[in-house]
């Protein structure tokens, strides 16, 4: 699977496609994932990263992480 993430680093409630100026795109930060299996995507601030997950009980799991780390969480994928 590809994923594109695109993030910005503007905190306001509206959506960044209307609001933004042209001039302001290249304050975006952008990265680009190849997962295969399933995987945690998280978001710190403007930083999206990636992490395998390799346990078949995924809710417990996370049961055991961080609550900040797990807060963090954007999406899942599941295999």
């Amino acid at each position: 699977m590809l994923i594109k993430t695109i993030t910005w680093t503007r905190e306001s409630h509206g959506l960044f496609d209307f609001e933004v100026k042209e001039s302001e795109r290249k304050l975006f930060e952008k990265k680009q994932f190849k997962i295969k299996g399933s995987h945690r995507i998280f978001r710190a601030e403007s930083d999206v990263t990636a992490e395998s997950v390799t346990s078949h009980n995924l809710e417990r799991a996370e049961d055991l992480m961080k609550p900040e780390k797990k807060d963090s969480i954007i999406s899942r994928m599941i295999h």
